[in-house]
């Protein structure tokens, strides 16, 4: 079940027996208008199965109760843990696992704050060095796996940059660093293999649906030849740890921003890796999942082409954005043809009558959202006299604040109407109810040769655009024509990430294994464990939170995470001489999250 907007969709699929395989019919519906946004804050309470006779609720819910089993509960991407409940009425009991749907095993997603670590192959040879994976991902530029040596003299690193896939690798003398010809961050599967023997190195990307494969090679410098990576130092996956908004000190030249997409079937030296089964790991998802994208980011001046939607009467175009500039294209739908500029007629010195004043003519019909100077402004313009527009100027907060804001626009006959933020409403007559044919359609900026007269001066959009929705049809940026420089599928927030200090400590990853602590089973009998409290709720403008502030989430230091791949579980030591004589049960604090 999804809601954008005032729409909503619904569809239900059976994970097993005879009809799993039929395509599921989806269902759509359309709420009121003049509304957009749940109002939903910190106090709100999320009922599971049903609802208590206490809660008033709308006579449009006719049944109040559930019977069966239920799981895999996610809202807005994030699990809900069944059993961590504030409150529970009648018999609520365990229940057999739920079916899921299938998904190759150790294919994992990273949601672009996730990162994953894993040991160094037991089998290494220092002179020789094979990576193999594959990936899928609209991330323009991002880390997709690092290695080095306590001192950093030794690294790898395999990022991408400006969509294009760069490998760099230290010996110890110098550094070798090569980058594709080609884009490889398309959305579609794409396999990597890096071989390297001593100095020298290849890599092969392959296009999986394609078979397309591009090959660059590369060679470091000096004399040394082994990466000398010891058995105790770490592999990194989707990013590096961050510890109070600082990463792990790195290479100065390796991008540090996490990854967002897929990886699935990694393999190190021979040794296959399930990251999922990794001691160590934040934010990732089972499957991959890089349809149905509702959201894109512009870190820096970029685009995202759309197949273009014409602006007729009875169109209705809503988005919500945030961002830190007074300035900056959010929408532009155009005609895709320009008139070039008339020729200026020369001065003869003759005296000619008096021509007609004409209408200035702007040669391009086209319809355009963007913030002027921190006012918002929306252009309509059939391309045969000035655009017709409407400027709303913020009152009590700005436009530009890094929270976010929402824009309604509706054509109607002879006018339309502009709503931001559920405020009032402000409308401007239309001369013709001729409809604005669009060629292009453009969020975040434009391609400079769409560019129209009085948006030359609108710097592109940096911030986040999400949930834009034309005619009730939600725009998926992951169907999109092309683009440049945005992160489709991620909304980061907007303040930068730091780089530690030389004096920052490392964070410190936990163990699998559990050792035992000689004579303390007494002391720890007696004294209940201190149960780890939560941090309290921070003030951060995530360009998501429409509603309520999200919370940085919470690590529990040693704590153990349990059923993200199949047979999880731990090992504890034990002394076998001392359970003989004597044993004491501890009690164990848990927390389900999924």
């Amino acid at each position: 079940m999804s809601r954008t907007g005032k729409n909503g969709t619904i569809s239900v699929r059976a994970l097993d027996g005879p009809k799993a395989s039929i395509v599921p019919a989806t269902f759509s519906s359309v709420s009121p208008p003049g509304y957009t946004i749940l109002d939903v804050d910190a106090n709100a309470l999320l009922f599971v199965g049903g609802l208590t006779g206490k809660i008033k609720k709308s006579d449009a819910v006719r049944v109040t109760t559930f019977t069966g089993c239920m799981g895999e509960t996610f809202l807005d991407s994030k699990p809900i843990g069944l059993w961590n409940f504030r409150d529970i009425e009648g018999d609520c009991k365990g229940c057999a696992v739920s079916p899921q749907v299938a998904d190759g095993e150790g294919t994992v997603q990273f949601d672009g704050d996730s990162y994953a670590v894993v040991s160094r192959p037991i089998r290494w040879n220092p002179n020789i060095s094979t990576v193999m994976f594959k990936f899928r991902t609209f991330s323009s530029n991002a880390l997709l796996m690092y290695l080095a040596t306590e001192d950093l003299k030794d690294f790898m690193s395999v990022e991408l940059s400006g969509g294009h896939i760069k490998v760099s690798y230290d010996l110890g003398s110098g550094t070798a660093s090569v980058i594709s010809n080609q884009n490889h961050n398309d959305g579609k599967w794409k396999s990597f293999t890096l071989s390297r023997i001593q100095k020298h190195a290849n890599i092969s990307i392959v296009d999986i649906d394609t078979n397309e494969e591009e090959t660059i090679a590369t060679t470091s410098t000096g004399s040394h030849f082994g990466l000398n990576l010891k058995g105790h130092e770490k592999i990194y996956f989707g990013g590096l740890p961050t510890l109070r908004n600082l990463s792990m000190k790195a290479r100065p030249e390796v991008n540090l921003k996490k990854y967002t997409g897929c990886l699935k079937e990694i393999e190190i030296s021979r040794t296959p890796y399930n990251i999922l089964s990794s001691p160590d790991f934040v934010g990732l998802t089972k499957g991959c999942t890089l349809e149905n994208i509702y959201t894109v980011s512009f870190p820096k001046q970029g685009f995202v082409e759309m197949p273009p939607v014409s602006f007729d009467v009875g169109t209705e175009i809503n988005l919500s954005f945030s961002t830190k500039n007074e300035s900056g294209i959010i929408l532009f739908g155009s005609s895709g043809t320009v008139v070039p500029p008339r020729r200026k007629r020369r001065n003869t010195g003759r005296k000619t009558a008096p021509l007609k004043r004409k209408r200035r003519q702007t040669g391009q019909a086209y319809y355009a959202v963007f913030l002027n100077r921190g006012r918002l402004e929306v252009h309509i313009s059939t391309g045969i006299q000035d655009p017709h527009r409407i400027t709303i100027r913020p009152e009590a907060v700005k436009f530009h604040d890094g929270r976010a804001h929402s824009v309604r626009i509706e054509r109607s006959k002879g006018m339309f109407i502009v709503q931001v933020d559920e405020d009032k409403v402000q409308s401007q007559r239309l001369p013709t109810d001729q409809p604005i044919s669009v060629r292009k359609l453009f969020v975040g900026g434009t391609s400079s040769q769409f560019h129209t007269a009085p948006l030359r001066n609108i710097p592109p959009f940096e911030g986040c655009i999400w949930n834009l929705v034309i005619n009730a049809t939600p725009m998926d940026f992951a169907q999109h024509v092309t683009f440049e420089n945005a992160d489709i599928g991620r909304c980061p927030s907007l303040e930068p990430e730091a780089r530690p200090s030389e004096e920052e400590d490392k964070p410190i990853h936990s163990t699998v294994l559990i050792q035992p602590q000689p004579d303390e089973e007494k002391e720890t009998a007696e004294t209940p464990p201190a149960r780890g409290s939560p941090p309290p709720p921070t003030s951060i403008s995530s360009p998501l939170d429409s509603c309520a502030a999200d919370t940085e989430p919470s690590i529990l230091e040693g704590g153990k995470q349990f059923g993200l791949s199949r047979n999880s579980h731990i090992a504890v030591a034990f002394d076998d001489t001392k359970v003989k004589n004597r044993y004491v049960i501890l009690i164990m604090n848990f927390d389900e999250i999924t």
